[in-house]
């Protein structure tokens, strides 16, 4: 497969939100933006459509880390 990555220099994804975090309209509870929480919901919807997985995590590093894989065609 084919393994996508983008991290961030933010302060992470709080631990109680990780297991959440695609879940459709969650919002974590520190988010200081206006919108649905919809985002990440549709991002899984489109990777696991197309046979592959989508994680979300904190970099050792600091930030947040999200990575998908898809298969190769």
């Amino acid at each position: 497969g084919v393994r996508f990555t983008v991290q961030d220099g933010g302060p992470g994804i709080p631990p109680e939100d990780v297991k959440l975090i695609f879940d459709a309209y969650h919002r974590a509870g520190t988010a200081k933006y206006r919108g649905m929480g919809l985002g990440l919901a549709i991002s899984k919807g489109i990777v696991e459509a197309h046979g592959g997985r989508i994680t979300a995590g904190n970099a050792p590093e600091g930030g947040a880390r999200f990575s998908f894989t898809l298969p190769r065609a």
